[in-house]
């Protein structure tokens, strides 16, 4: 049976004599490369050396009370594994066979193109704007998924990337059937949120529910006129609120409809006195769902901030995410997602009312993520569904 161990030391000469008191002479080294531990953010590290090594065990081994399985590694300031205790128990030598030989040489192959494919996965997942941490834990997550039938297997990773990069985002409890009786859409200038009113209002339509749209952008020219060439075309009901009160008032006096989506106008933490007037709006309604709508062009810290500034006035239970069609990398919005824990509920992409808007949006943001990756191994990505699919 093959045991294969890592280690981390000061120096290589401490980590060869730790290997071979551990798994002994016969042992392989399958990789080593140099590395910092310990410190606090990636500030105070000190050099160190990691190596991977491997070696055949036996049943003599096992039936004479070797302690190898039974030790288990110490943690060391989030380090997956330290080096062995130097007062481990010698084992006596085993000799290998020409069969455990080839079984060893063949187990260092699988590791070594694993290794491959997980290096070239990391970068890719740094090239799409992901933030470093994260990508660390994506990997790791991945790499401890892999079975040994599945070791140097890119089909096998992609399911297991895309597993971990899906465990990290919450779920979407979004339900077109079922939807909040308030949403407010509420963000940054520019970010569409016009467009996604009427697009939302427009899906809700499709599926047989009776809603209806609100407005509080009093500010933007030919916002209003915009909404109600949108309400028009639809045949919904549409209304301009221009106080906290008479957004209450009107509201409450469209409790007979399914949905309401109410759109506010953009703004930023620059803007104070707006942003008190939108928190006295927010406060004014009956549990209204808020809804952040954010553009995948944006940095990530630009939407960190914009999470930052709207959380403040009240809680974000969600998020749309637009102009996917224009991002290059959607990276960013999956740490930002991810760092915040707020479900994605909406994606668009595009201006066609409401075909280019899709509900929840995690997996397709995921395809997107590893589609370089995908086609660099000569694998096919996939197809995300549209709105009109889900």
């Amino acid at each position: 049976m093959i045991e294969s161990r890592r280690y981390r030391a000061a120096n290589m000469p401490e980590a060869l004599q730790q290997i071979k008191s551990d798994l002994g002479s016969d042992a392989l080294i399958i990789h080593s490369q140099p590395v910092r531990v310990g410190g606090m953010f990636g500030l105070f590290s000190r050099p160190a050396v990691e190596v991977r090594a491997a070696a055949m065990t036996t049943e003599d081994d096992l039936s004479s009370g070797s302690k190898l399985r039974d030790w288990k590694p110490r943690q060391l300031n989030g380090d997956e594994t330290v080096a062995l205790p130097r007062s481990a128990p010698e084992p006596r030598p085993r000799p290998s066979t020409p069969m455990q030989k080839m079984q060893l040489e063949q187990f260092s192959q699988q590791l070594g193109e694993a290794s491959t494919l997980l290096a070239s996965a990391y970068r890719s997942l740094q090239s799409e704007g992901i933030e470093d941490r994260l990508v660390q834990e994506i990997i790791l997550q991945a790499k401890a998924s892999l079975t040994f039938e599945s070791l140097g297997r890119p089909d096998a990773l992609q399911l297991v990337l895309k597993s971990a990069l899906l465990s990290k985002l919450p779920r979407c409890r979004m339900r077109l059937d079922r939807p909040p009786h308030l949403i407010f859409l509420q963000g940054p200038t520019g970010v569409g949120k016009t467009t996604t009113a009427a697009k939302m209002v427009s899906l809700f339509q499709s599926r047989g529910l009776r809603p209806a749209l609100l407005t509080t952008d009093v500010f933007r020219v030919g916002a209003i006129a915009q909404l109600e060439a949108y309400a028009r075309i639809l045949d919904v009901p549409f209304t301009v609120a221009y106080e906290a009160s008479e957004l209450a008032r009107k509201a409450e006096s469209w409790s007979s409809y399914d949905v309401v989506v109410i759109d506010s106008p953009g703004m930023g933490e620059a803007q104070p006195e707006r942003l008190a007037e939108l928190q006295g709006h927010v406060q004014a309604l009956l549990e209204p769902h808020n809804i952040l709508v954010v553009s995948a062009t944006a940095k990530t810290e630009d939407m960190l901030a914009s999470v930052e500034t709207f959380q403040g006035m009240a809680p974000i239970h969600a998020m749309v995410a637009t102009k996917l069609d224009e991002s290059r990398h959607v990276g960013g919005l999956y740490s930002v997602l991810q760092a915040t824990q707020t479900p994605l509920e909406f994606s668009a992409g595009g201006q066609q009312v409401p075909e280019d808007l899709t509900v929840g949006g995690a997996e397709q943001l995921v395809a997107r993520i590893l589609a370089p990756w995908l086609a660099a191994m000569g694998l096919p990505s996939g197809s995300a569904p549209r709105g009109s699919d889900l």
